[in-house]
């Protein structure tokens, strides 16, 4: 249903918010993957089922994509 993705030091971590669940280690797997298929060879993905994603308090809107601060 929703999800966000967050930039670690070594790959991303994905917040899940799906009815049923989703298995985990599968969905870490497919995403390293696809990273590796982009050229990314070492990615390490991490996938968490959430009851929800942070919204933004002022706007409600959720940011998809978080990057790691420099």
């Amino acid at each position: 249903v929703e999800y966000q993705v967050t930039q670690t030091r070594r790959g991303a971590h994905v917040a899940v918010v799906a009815p049923g669940g989703v298995h985990e280690p599968a969905l870490a797997a497919r995403i390293a993957a696809a990273l590796r298929g982009t050229g990314v060879r070492a990615a390490e993905v991490t996938v968490e089922s959430v009851a929800a994603v942070a919204r933004h308090p002022d706007t409600g809107k959720t940011r998809r994509f978080v990057t790691r601060p420099a």
